[in-house]
């Protein structure tokens, strides 16, 4: 039997008897976002996926490289990101622009980025080639229009250069 198979029977059928234990550990603990965990033997990562589930920021190292594997797989496959901001859906029949560039896993495609959007104007937009993530709260009905002055005002101030000095708003 290959050791990756074993590991991933391990996670699939034994780890889970461990649950309760990590969630008793875990609410006493009080282990959040404010948590920073490192696993010391990870294994395949179930006690680090808890507790990024909790919000908590996770590190994990084991000598088994394929239990290492699979916990990098169970918390975050590589090119997750890329996927799920990737068109998965064609849109292109939508109504305005923005919602015509396609949609993937619970985030919409936008003309720069891609998005999660909420109710009457609440939008995650994450802009990748600014490396920056606009959150947006608000009661909008017209929401295209609160994404037009975010590509209007805010996307062409974002950028690598010096601000130019500005004596008359230093004086206001």
């Amino acid at each position: 039997m290959r050791t990756g198979a074993r590991a991933r029977d391990w996670a699939e059928i034994q780890e889970r008897m461990l649950v309760p234990l990590y969630e008793a550990v875990y609410d006493r603990l009080e282990v959040g976002p404010e948590t920073r965990l490192l696993g010391l033997g990870c294994g395949s990562g179930l006690a680090l996926l808890m507790a990024a589930a909790r919000g908590a920021a996770v590190t994990g190292v084991d000598l088994d490289e394929q239990r290492l594997a699979l916990a990098r797989e169970r918390l975050l496959p590589e090119g997750w990101v890329a996927r799920a901001g990737a068109a998965q859906v064609s849109t292109a029949h939508w109504g305005g622009i923005d919602w015509q560039q396609g949609y993937g896993f619970q985030f919409w495609r936008s003309r720069h980025g891609f998005r999660a959007d909420g109710a009457f104007g609440q939008f995650s937009l994450v802009l990748p080639d600014e490396d920056v993530v606009v959150a947006i709260t608000g009661g909008f009905r017209d929401t295209g229009a609160v994404l037009d002055a975010v590509w209007t005002h805010l996307l062409p101030g974002l950028h690598d250069e010096a601000l130019a000095p500005d004596d008359e708003g230093r004086a206001a």
